[in-house]
């Protein structure tokens, strides 16, 4: 079994001709470019650029690292399974559509539930492996790897702009009514308690002293 139904040719990251008369192989192409073609409506896959493409710096990093570090340090440590991807500013992490809350349209730019900036796709995903004749590599899983987890609620993205909504960054004699307020929030979007309890406790983390934080942010 595999999460794809096959590749396309492309050039750079973008698939040649129209849709309609791509020819979908089910071997990667040799000596072209070539996307893989996910299955639809079974994976979203999480896109976070570390670097800016346009300066080549750092963008919104966690305590001076790259997001994606982070991302996956907490995925880790939590047991989540997953395939990722190394690109070139930065990481594509594959997983099972979430169940607790629908993803209905990509998200480009996206802040999810912790406060992260990063994309969520899931409408006709296609993964360039072959970029201007650079060959990308699994850093974990592959393509037949199904067994994986859907993405957590903690990485749903809920909000476009940083400062709309709820941004974790609270005064810290008001922290616990706005943690309260945020848990709120989640419910009313539709997350059961116990992915709420998980959100607010890696979120509690990102406001604790940088020296004993232990997860994510």
């Amino acid at each position: 079994m595999s999460l794809i139904k096959g590749y396309w040719l492309s050039n750079g990251k973008k698939p040649i001709y129209k849709e309609e008369n791509r020819k979908l192989y089910q071997e990667p192409p040799e000596a072209h470019d070539y996307v893989a073609v996910y299955k639809e409506n079974k994976i979203v896959r999480i896109d976070i650029d570390d670097y800016s493409h346009k300066t080549g710096a750092i963008d919104e990093p966690i305590r001076g690292k790259p997001r994606s570090e982070a991302i996956l340090r907490y995925l880790d440590d939590k047991g989540y399974k997953y395939n990722a991807i190394k690109t070139e500013h930065g990481v594509h992490i594959i997983m099972l559509l979430p169940k607790t809350l629908e993803i209905e349209k990509n998200k480009p730019n996206w802040y999810c539930a912790i406060g992260v900036k990063l994309e969520a796709h899931v409408t006709k995903v296609f993964e360039p492996m072959r970029v201007n004749g650079i060959e990308r590599c699994f850093i974990k899983g592959s393509f037949n790897n199904e067994d994986i987890d859907c993405l957590p609620s903690a990485l749903i993205p809920i909000q476009k702009g940083k400062n709309k909504g709820f941004l974790m960054n609270f005064e810290e004699g008001d922290r616990n009514n706005h943690l309260s307020e945020y848990a709120f929030h989640l419910s009313n979007l539709g997350l059961p308690t116990d992915h709420v309890k998980e959100v607010i406790a890696v979120s509690y983390t990102h406001l604790r002293d940088h020296e004993t934080r232990r997860h994510l942010v």
